[in-house]
């Protein structure tokens, strides 16, 4: 659903899955359509923003969205068993490319994988490679928009831990509480970043519901939830304010530290 300020509404896709992908300019969302049922439909919408008008490609297995780059989808698919990965573009048929499971950066093209003994990987669009160690006390890591951090979360204490990926090696790694959290889940959904620095949590327990952290000094502010933006609170069960279950990046690429080439 697009929400626009003026608080007109637009469904971009029916059915779909939390997974998105937004591309390097902020104006097109790849959206995975997928309904099970009698008859299973996969659909791989590309929306374009400005006016709500998709492009729909009908896929013939359940697949996942890698990344939108340059108009150009990438996606897993299985195929004989195995995930095979495919990139498509309106007006062309979708064509093979190497499968990796990975996390593309929007704005930089970054790419985040896995190793095999479970570190990470960073793979920059000069070919430069960076391995971070993985914390296996820690939830899994993922790349801020515009590829300066590496950010997860601890469960106990309730703390999200960023560190500086932009240079030769690892930065130093920052580690703030998150007030409110719980051991049991510290945050819910997934975290949304306004700016190169500034990230929004939502809290699924406790009297905070969402709170703003900087991610360079571990500032923290409380935010409250205003469902239309006239101090009228949203409900769920228990008549306790809503959490916003998802978010876009709304910023575009921000002036970050370059790794030298």
């Amino acid at each position: 659903m697009l929400v626009r300020p003026d608080g007109e509404q637009l469904e971009l896709a029916s059915d779909p899955e939390f997974g998105v992908a937004l591309s390097e300019d902020g104006r097109h969302l790849a959206i995975a359509s997928i309904k099970f049922g009698r008859r299973d439909r996969f659909r791989l919408c590309l929306a374009d923003l400005s006016d709500g008008s998709a492009q729909v490609l009908d896929c013939p297995a359940n697949f996942s969205i890698d990344s939108l780059r340059g108009g150009v989808v990438t996606y897993g698919m299985p195929v004989g068993g195995e995930p095979v990965g495919f990139s498509w573009a309106p007006g062309r048929a979708p064509w093979p490319v190497p499968y990796q499971e990975r996390e593309v950066d929007r704005l930089t093209g970054t790419c985040l994988c896995r190793t095999e003994p479970g570190d990470y990987v960073i793979t920059r669009p000069d070919g430069s490679k960076l391995t971070v160690p993985r914390r296996y006390d820690a939830q899994d890591s993922r790349l801020a928009p515009g590829a300066r951090w590496l950010y997860d979360f601890w469960y106990d204490p309730p703390t999200m831990t960023v560190t500086d990926v932009s240079g030769p090696a690892p930065g130093p790694t920052m580690t703030w509480p998150i007030p409110g959290g719980r051991g049991s889940g510290p945050v819910f959904g997934r975290p949304t970043w306004e700016d190169a620095t500034h990230v929004l949590l939502t809290i699924p327990h406790g009297d905070v519901r969402a709170i703003r952290i900087d991610a360079t000094s571990g500032a923290t502010e409380r935010l409250g939830l205003d469902r239309h933006g006239r101090g009228e609170p949203g409900h769920v069960d228990g008549g306790t304010e809503f959490d916003v279950g998802g978010f876009v990046e709304p910023f575009q690429l921000p002036s970050v530290t370059r790794h030298p080439s």
